[in-house]
């Protein structure tokens, strides 16, 4: 095994090139012996997290390997395997030898944890910046081809933290700050740039926080390099209401949905490259008759890389999935290539959230329905253009619910859903009675597959509107109303980490980890 290295010598090395547009895996895995795929993943690469950690899975028992690690993604291939950071001088950082554990020659058992300890104050010149990952296990069972893992690309950020923003009424709802590692409520304040938030997303490494507000028809920012946070507002549309933000980095664009003047509800998009910029929170495009005059849309989402957002036009009874266009070099860019209608049960439904998975290949919907009756989850094949039928024995389209099979026992209302950087599961919180939450597990490349676990932390979860997940996937947090906290989980085994109260809040609309 390595020696743990200085990370104070990377982030200087990082402060030498240009930033890219973070964990996230990308690229195609290639199989070892015993058609295993190895699996390379990390924690929160956060500023000060002594214990970040690489962690290696399902390779050759005591096969040795190399981790490499870069400041640029590439694609080339050696054999039938993909090599997906670069190797290039100046852009490669290291490559480390590791030997996996496990019982030699024996597949899918070789694993391997590789400390590597960020264990340097925060710096703002270093929040942001990406590196690039991967490992490749010298086992050979293709000649000429190694297994190899999927790349993996993780930004340095700031330290964990937690807002949760509010709508009780008047017009300066209040906003937490939670500190998930000391499970501490670092500050709580209200103002009208906290008014009716309707939607969070933290930025430059987690220095940065842009939160939509509906009744002020406004996109706010808040400087998060310190707490108390500054705020300032950055865009106030010119007709109702901003329903939601969402951050591309690739591009330095910022999107959310409001009516910018036209009686109708269109995806604007906001120049947020530089918050020192006079240009910073100008508008630069917007979609046009994107809903139709429908005013009541409000849901809709952007997928991981920024180069497509799903709108559920409208949402009582009747919903449209919407695709659009958000990938700036496209021909098409901001104009709708897709649209279907969500399938859904007879009587009174809502859509009430949308997501993606990471690589974009399929959308999640999730679907109130009558009374205390429980909810259900709809999934959209991305690459097909059709509904995924979760129980083809029963006639029509069956989501994820009490008619899937197999059955999944989700609460009622359910109105919040995040999904997990790797795509392998996501969360799920309602406010029906007496509030609840749950993963859906799932297989990335296999859309067949799914499993649902609710999840039992203890305390009550009672107005469960919304739920967030740690950029690591390791921790679930639930706001919680009229008991007014922020409960912690894990969403793994539904164990209780803790829970933070939270003076005054009710609607606890928005929960969003740094």
């Amino acid at each position: 095994m390595r020696q743990p290295i200085g990370l104070v010598s990377l982030g200087l090395i990082l402060l030498l090139v240009a930033p890219l547009a973070a964990q996230d895996p990308y690229g195609n895995a290639s199989q070892g012996t015993g058609g295993f795929f190895p699996v390379l993943s990390c924690n929160q690469a956060f500023m000060g997290n002594g214990k970040f950690a690489f962690q290696i899975q399902n390779g050759l028992g005591g096969a040795s390997g190399l981790l490499g690690l870069s400041t640029r993604p590439d694609r080339f291939m050696v054999g039938s395997s993909e090599i997906l950071i670069s190797l290039a001088f100046p852009n490669l950082l290291l490559v480390l030898p590791v030997t996996l554990g496990g019982q030699k020659g024996v597949p899918g058992v070789g694993s391997a944890i590789v400390p590597f300890p960020l264990a340097f104050p925060p710096m703002p010149s270093l929040a942001g910046l990406d590196f690039y990952a991967q490992f490749v296990v010298l086992d050979y069972p293709a000649p000429g081809s190694p297994a190899a893992t999927r790349g993996l690309k993780v930004e340095l950020t700031y330290p964990p933290l937690v807002f949760v923003g509010t709508s009780v009424g008047g017009s300066t709802d209040p906003y937490y700050f939670v500190d998930p590692q000391t499970l501490t409520l670092v500050r709580k304040g209200g103002s009208t740039f906290s008014d009716n938030v309707t939607g969070a997303a933290f930025a430059y490494g987690g220095t940065g926080l842009f939160v939509g507000s509906s009744i002020r028809n406004q996109v706010n920012f808040a400087d998060t390099t310190s707490i108390p946070a500054t705020w300032r507002n950055i865009y106030t549309s010119s007709g109702q209401g901003c329903y939601g933000v969402a951050y591309d980095k690739q591009n330095g664009h910022l999107y959310t949905l409001t009516d910018p003047g036209n009686n109708m509800r269109e995806l604007v998009v906001l120049d947020v490259a530089n918050p020192s910029s006079p240009s910073f929170g100008s508008m630069i495009g917007q979609t046009f008759n994107l809903t139709g005059g429908n005013q009541f849309t409000e849901r809709w989402a952007l997928s991981r890389d920024g180069k497509l957002a799903a709108v559920l036009v409208g949402f009582i009874n009747v919903s449209t999935l919407t695709l659009v266009d958000t990938d700036p070099t496209s021909v098409t860019y901001l104009k709708i290539i897709a649209s279907s209608q969500v399938p859904l049960t007879a009587g009174f439904t809502l859509t009430t959230r949308v997501e993606f998975t990471p690589d974009n290949d399929v959308i999640l919907v999730t679907i109130q329905v009558a009374g205390s009756a429980p909810g259900e989850v709809a999934r959209y094949d991305v690459n097909v253009g059709q509904w995924i039928d979760h129980n083809p024995t029963m006639a029509g389209i069956q989501n994820i619910g009490q008619n899937s099979t197999p059955p999944a026992a989700l609460g009622s209302a359910p109105t919040d859903i995040e999904m997990a950087p790797d795509g392998t599961f996501a969360v799920i919180s309602g406010m029906g009675s007496p509030g609840w939450a749950g993963r859906i597990d799932l297989a990335p490349g296999n859309v067949s597959f799914f499993s649902y676990q609710a999840l039992t932390p203890g305390p009550s979860l009672q107005g469960a509107w919304a739920c967030g997940l740690a950029r690591d996937g390791g921790l679930m947090s639930v706001g919680t109303f009229p008991s007014s906290q922020l409960v912690l989980l894990d969403p793994m085994t539904g164990k209780l980490v803790g829970t933070v109260p939270l003076a005054g809040a009710s609607n606890v609309y928005t929960v969003e980890h740094r």
